[in-house]
């Protein structure tokens, strides 16, 4: 794939140049490698060009850090001990949104709006470390429950979230791709929180609901039987 950013010139050199400022580029990769290949080494090519006429004054450097997949992965991707050890972790700290009451109805947009705040919440007082294995557990059932409150995201109305949670993770990046391919009324009229939709969008809300709500449960069992 291959992607062009209109980039700003924004520094300006004591003899009255102006000059590039660095780039913080993420790349992360879906699907699966087959055991067969695991243990070989992927020749994965990077290129970044310059256009004229800005290529006579200036080159690109790379400069590139393997992430561990513990942080970069979602928890299904863990193996047993990168499982265990943050299993370990999230013991050790206080998770208030686990503890729903009322009853969570998973039917429900207001419940989901109101669980995800609570997940952010948590992330911003409680785990705070963003490169942690226990932010990026937390950071990937924020965005299951967000999309339940407001699932035609990122199409839709929906409000600002947290600046520290980065819309980045397995689930959301599978969420975006799965709506540019399989665009579907999710909303009714709105992607408001209400509880009022058409009679045609309501069956659609249910699966969707009932896909997060399994995916939701199966990304807390990490810390026992839910």
């Amino acid at each position: 794939m291959s992607l062009t950013i209109p980039y700003t010139i924004l520094s300006e050199t004591p003899n009255g140049d102006e000059a590039l400022q660095g780039l913080s580029v993420s790349i992360s990769f879906l699907g699966r490698i087959p055991l067969n290949l695991r243990q070989r080494k992927m020749p994965l090519q990077v290129t970044i060009s310059v256009p004229e006429p800005f290529s006579i004054y200036t080159f690109p450097i790379l400069s590139v850090t393997s992430l561990s997949s513990t942080i970069t992965d979602g928890v299904e991707n863990m193996d047993n001990q990168a499982r265990d050890e943050l299993r370990h972790v999230l013991l050790s700290l206080p998770i208030p949104f686990l503890s729903i009451a009322p009853p969570f109805d998973w039917r429900s947009q207001r419940h989901w709006a109101s669980l995800s705040q609570r997940i952010g919440d948590w992330l911003r007082s409680v785990v705070s470390v963003r490169d942690s294995s226990a932010w990026v557990w937390g950071r990937d059932a924020f965005w299951i429950a967000f999309i339940g409150a407001y699932p035609a995201f990122p199409a839709g109305d929906w409000p600002k979230w947290p600046l520290e949670i980065a819309l980045e993770g397995t689930f959301i990046t599978h969420w975006i791709m799965r709506q540019q391919h399989e665009p579907s009324d999710r909303s009714g009229d709105s992607n408001t929180v209400n509880e009022h939709h058409s009679s045609a969008s309501i069956p659609v809300l249910r699966d969707v609901h009932g896909e997060l709500w399994a995916r939701y449960r199966q990304h807390i069992s990490i810390l026992g039987s839910v």
